[in-house]
């Protein structure tokens, strides 16, 4: 669907006939994120992208892939709802959803005074394996014929939304095809994250499993995960430090952290599963549970 934008964006306006800002959530190099109501009531996030700095091959390819994913219906890929257009702004419309991984270690942090647990870790990014694996085997129609598989290429902890106990994948702009040795998009994901092969234009089947990877070790161990040490695993300019990691999780993720692509597991489900086995071997491969316990989000940020 594409309507007129009005160019103010602010608490109380109405961007968008039937939907009212009520907060602004994220704010990127490119975009904003706000929460809105619709006129039936529901909250809904709105991804204001400006035109003026985006090139509009990304614009369409992120709608189409936002759409493919809609189409699938898989439960781990954000929802899009609707698209507007003006010559201001493209927004989507999209599935609110309450934070992201970032949120929920803070959560845990204050609660806690800990990083994320394991085991709600792993019960999450179960899901998001899933969902990064179904988005791999997404093909797009273009001019061309239909896309090569499918990363996301830009997998982080903001990327990575909850939405009660459900994981939500978000952040489309920097999805590409494996199609040649370049990467089409030109931007590569955020350091320390991205894949060692993105820093020279490649894009692999195993891109955002190397991700997911980095993600594990950051929300489970902080910031000393990511600092220089022994026992390292040397990633272009960052330093996977998994000497502060359990040994019995390090083999696993060491072939996740390898800097050869093709050394790395088959697949994102794969990994995981992997690493629910040495992790936590009385409850390997277990489905997502609610636990009471654990830190809830209660209306955190969306990422852009």
């Amino acid at each position: 669907m594409l309507s007129r934008v009005a160019r103010v964006l602010e608490i109380g306006s109405e961007p968008i006939g039937g939907f009212r800002l009520l907060a602004r959530l994220a704010v990127g190099a490119f975009a904003e994120v706000w929460e809105a109501r619709s006129v039936d009531g529901g909250r809904v996030a709105l991804k204001f992208i400006d035109t003026r700095h985006r090139d509009a091959a990304h614009l369409r390819t992120e709608v189409c892939i936002l759409r493919a994913a809609a189409d699938q219906a898989h439960p781990n890929l954000i929802r899009l709802l609707g698209v507007y257009a003006s010559s201001h702004y493209v927004v989507h419309c999209l599935e609110k959803a309450d934070g992201n991984l970032e949120d929920l270690r803070r959560k845990y942090r204050e609660t806690k005074g800990r990083n994320v647990a394991p085991d709600h870790l792993l019960d999450i990014l179960a899901q998001a394996a899933r969902g990064l694996d179904s988005l791999a085997r997404l093909r797009l129609s273009d001019s061309d014929g239909i896309s090569p598989p499918l990363q996301h290429c830009d997998i982080t902890p903001t990327n990575l939304l909850v939405a009660g106990e459900v994981l939500k994948i978000t952040g489309f702009s920097r999805c590409a095809a494996m199609a040649g040795p370049a990467h089409k998009t030109g931007r590569y994901g955020a350091t320390p994250y991205a894949a060692p092969e993105l820093s020279y234009g490649r894009v692999s089947a195993t891109t955002d499993q190397y991700s997911l990877a980095v993600t594990y070790c950051d929300l489970v161990a902080g910031d000393r995960v990511l600092a220089a040490g022994a026992g390292d695993t040397v990633c272009g300019s960052c330093e996977i430090n998994l000497a502060k990691i359990r040994g019995r999780e390090r083999p696993v993720l060491e072939r996740a952290l390898a800097k050869d692509p093709s050394r790395r597991w088959p697949n994102c489900q794969t990994f995981i599963d992997a690493l629910s086995e040495v992790a936590l071997p009385y409850r390997a491969n277990s489905k997502l549970k609610v636990h009471p316990g654990r830190p809830a989000l209660t209306g955190p940020a969306q990422q852009t």
